[in-house]
């Protein structure tokens, strides 16, 4: 009996963490082979070399999607499909009725309405834009050497391409895998708090250096609740998408380095709060 006990531990676990190993390894695999083809490139030089050289952000952007999409197909066959919102009973479906759109519904905030939506789309961005800031302003982002050139890098790239890649492309093959997939794994498994938790830090894990694993698993726990909260994956991977696009795009435009302030910081930090509040307070 503790022998299969034991089994059923072991395979739930693999279960798990499986999906993170073949998502972080096809990545990887992808980088290295992008890798060895630019430095291949580079050594016989000409146009294409002059290309890679001068524009950085555009190579990089291409191995991000090739990277995302294998990752994605890697995982996807052992995923299988996912909830992006859970099918409604006759109850929720009568209170949504009720209440057409409105944030709440039976006395707490309901994600999958457009005004939930958009509450949670506002606290994300808000919420990122803060811990940017207080990167920036505390020296942790330029402390951190390889986060600053992957930041520069990625502002360089074209603007359409960023956007659909780092806005689209990543945060849909991210979402699936972390809270799709791990995230719903580990809920099974371990509980909801666990599974929170325990997603988020893998969600950092898999972004490498200190500054971006810091945010990515601060973001990852909030997409984490806003994915136990709605039910499926729409509401995260919606608000990690304007989350991404919005950061690359005050980053590429410039406007990012004129809010790096403590006014800025405070008023970010504000806002972030009353959409929290009105998202996790419960109404009588």
């Amino acid at each position: 009996m503790r022998m299969k006990n034991s089994m059923r531990r072991g395979n739930g676990t693999l279960r798990i963490f499986l999906p993170f190993l073949v998502f972080l390894l096809a990545g990887e695999l992808v980088q290295a082979l992008g890798s060895v083809l630019c430095s291949a490139l580079m050594r016989q030089g000409g146009a294409v070399a002059d290309y890679i050289t001068a524009y950085p952000g555009s190579v990089q952007v291409v191995f991000a999607a090739a990277s995302a999409l294998a990752g994605l197909a890697a995982v996807y066959p052992q995923g299988g499909r996912i909830p992006v919102f859970p099918p409604r009973t006759g109850k929720e479906q009568n209170r949504l009725e009720a209440a057409p759109g409105g944030l709440h519904t039976a006395g707490r905030a309901d994600l999958t309405t457009p005004m939930g939506m958009g509450c949670a789309a506002v606290f994300s961005v808000c919420l990122a834009l803060f811990i940017n800031i207080l990167f920036y302003l505390t020296g942790l982002l330029e402390a951190d050497a390889a986060a600053g050139q992957a930041a520069a890098a990625e502002n360089s790239a074209p603007l359409a391409a960023g956007l659909l890649v780092y806005g689209i492309v990543t945060p849909l093959a991210e979402e699936y895998v972390f809270r799709g997939v791990i995230f719903g794994r580990m809920q099974r498994q371990l509980g909801l708090r666990a599974a929170v938790i325990g997603s988020a830090l893998l969600f950092g894990i898999y972004h490498g250096n200190l500054s971006q694993m810091l945010f990515a698993a601060g973001m990852g726990m909030v997409f984490a609740m806003f994915c136990a909260r709605s039910g499926g994956i729409f509401v995260p991977l919606l608000c990690h998408a304007i989350v991404n696009g919005m950061v690359f795009l005050l980053s590429t435009k410039g406007v990012f380095q004129e809010m790096v302030t403590p006014v800025w910081a405070a008023a970010m930090a504000g806002l972030a709060a009353l959409a929290g509040y009105l998202l996790f307070a419960r109404r009588r």
